[in-house]
């Protein structure tokens, strides 16, 4: 609670970035859209966090080409000595904090990413890094979570669904949860976002009632029709994308 007289600090607008005040959201907005510094920053700043990757990479490489010689020295030996297990402890909890750095700078690239999607006004198809929902079945309260990284691809080609929500034969009610590993491309997971519940819910509506065993031959089946279609404007459109 503020306290009478206080005085409220005006709103600031700051690009960290590249070290610049703006008197309006709006101005800085266009800052980050338009500005050729900002740009400049941002892939200044994906490079050395790349840099910083691949000397990460080095070094765990490194690490655990130790690791491998310590232990096929130890191998020769009729029993480890002391000295082998201490430089072995030493060398995994290297190896640990630099796999650890690592997913820090990985991290550090896709937030970056995340930030100039939505710097671009492509709010629409920005996928989130993380999420989480919860949903019910019967008495069973079920929680999930998810997290995404695009890794060193040019795009991400993974998505995931957190929300199938099906209606069986029978009034049950069944929630399902997906993982699309994408490859050479997304238009194969943007399409299964889309047709594969349509498909499940389809499948498991002819099904005469719910058990273990319908479950499966309706999953079965929603997967091979979903194969089927996309497959058919794969070679309609003569594209490679993929998904597993």
């Amino acid at each position: 609670r503020l306290q009478r007289g206080m005085a409220v600090a005006a709103p600031r607008f700051i690009c960290f970035l590249c070290k610049r005040k703006f008197q309006s959201a709006a101005l800085l907005q266009r800052h980050k859209q338009l500005s050729d510094l900002h740009k400049k920053n941002l892939q200044r700043q994906e490079e050395e966090i790349n840099h910083k990757k691949e000397e990460l990479r080095q070094a765990i490489l490194g690490l655990r080409q130790q690791i491998q010689e310590v232990d096929i020295g130890g191998r020769h030996r009729t029993r480890a000595d002391e000295e082998t297990q201490t430089q072995r402890t030493t060398l995994e909890l290297k190896l640990r904090r630099a796999l650890g750095e690592y997913g820090q700078a990985q991290e550090k690239l896709e937030v970056s990413r995340h930030q100039q999607v939505s710097e671009r006004g492509a709010a629409s198809t920005l996928l989130k890094l993380s999420e989480s929902c919860e949903t019910q079945v019967g008495r069973l309260q079920l929680s999930v979570g998810a997290a995404t990284w695009q890794g060193n691809k040019e795009v991400q080609e993974d998505r995931y669904m957190m929300d199938i929500h099906l209606d069986a034969p029978g009034g049950q009610r069944v929630a399902g949860f997906c993982v699309l590993d994408g490859h050479s491309g997304s238009l194969c997971v943007d399409a299964l976002m889309e047709w594969l519940p349509r498909n499940l819910q389809k499948c498991l509506a002819a099904k005469p009632s719910l058990s273990e065993d319908t479950l499966r031959q309706a999953i079965t089946e929603a997967c091979v029709l979903t194969d089927d279609e996309f497959l058919a404007k794969a070679r309609e459109r003569e594209i490679l994308d993929g998904s597993t």
